[in-house]
């Protein structure tokens, strides 16, 4: 069903808007992420549902903010993970909010589950540090150093140079999920070639509905970390 990692060293054009958001995440010299896991996972899950809505196996009421599954008896979703996400709203009896989604898989640390899935693409390697008074720790780093700095780098080129390259739907979304997270300051200068409103505007109404709600999340999630 799902595309078997391959011994071929993944490139850009492998990269599901997830992993983008990952590497989106982490910082440029030491590959770690630089915001708390429950952010993290905030970003993440947020990435993924961009995706199902997007391609209508998930449904956002704009108005009410609840989020429902569609029928898709022919087709399913792209990835094993944005399945799982899928798959875990259409059990749900009750018909949620989207903002109740986003605090279940951030307490649910999406953010592994994101990582242990480019793990077995081939995008990052997971290693386990024992330590002796302490909790174990897993770090994953990136296969590829000079993959995992291309969506920021791809990103930053496209808005400022706009004429050269158009920014496509998919550097619009990424934008808006680190705006999101408080986290334009990672796009440099190129911060300032945006207008914030007017590229929210130009989303569909249920991304800005998610966006909106994701923002929210993440304020609420930094201040009860202190971050």
């Amino acid at each position: 069903m799902y595309a078997i990692s391959s011994p071929r060293k993944p490139g850009a054009d492998d990269l599901e808007f997830v992993d983008e958001v990952y590497f989106s995440l982490l910082d440029e010299h030491s590959f770690a992420l630089t915001v708390t896991g429950g952010i993290a996972s905030l970003g993440l899950a947020a990435a993924v549902l961009t995706d199902l809505i997007g391609d209508q196996f998930l449904h956002l009421d704009a108005a009410e903010g609840k989020l429902q599954a569609l029928g898709a008896a022919d087709r399913c979703p792209r990835s094993a993970l944005a399945h799982t996400v899928w798959e875990t709203i259409a059990a749900q009896h009750a018909v949620l909010a989207v903002s109740d989604w986003l605090r279940y898989w951030a307490a649910d640390d999406f953010a592994t589950r994101a990582a242990e899935r480019m793990v077995y693409r081939g995008l990052l390697t997971r290693s386990e540090r024992r330590r002796r008074f302490s909790r174990d720790t897993v770090d994953y780093d990136p296969v590829d150093r000079t993959l995992a700095p291309w969506p920021l780098v791809r990103l930053r080129r496209r808005l400022t140079q706009p004429h050269q390259e158009r920014p496509t739907s998919r550097d619009l979304h990424l934008y808006c999920i680190l705006t999101a997270l408080d986290l334009t300051g990672r796009l440099g200068d190129a911060a300032h070639a945006v207008d914030t409103s007017r590229a929210h505007a130009a989303l569909p109404q249920p991304l800005r509905t998610l966006f909106d709600q994701l923002r929210a999340a993440a304020g609420a999630a930094a201040l009860t970390t202190g971050t």
